[in-house]
């Protein structure tokens, strides 16, 4: 099943991994981004906030690859 998700998300996502791989806080920067929107009134109520970040996490764990 080929991913739908556009590139510059899968970038993003390749980007967080990359930072988490390395040892580094890979939410501070979607964090400030996100906080950024909430000043502009980005996102309109607590539920939409709620489910961005819930799609966020999601996302990141999805990629993250499990090793036993």
């Amino acid at each position: 099943m080929p991913n739908a998700r556009p590139p510059r998300d899968l970038a993003l996502v390749r980007q967080l991994v990359d930072r988490l791989r390395a040892g580094e806080d890979a939410r501070l920067p979607m964090i400030a981004t996100i906080r950024s929107s909430m000043a502009i009134e980005g996102y309109e109520n607590d539920l939409k906030l709620s489910v961005a970040l819930d799609k966020l996490i999601e996302e990141v764990l999805d990629d993250v690859p499990t090793t036993r």
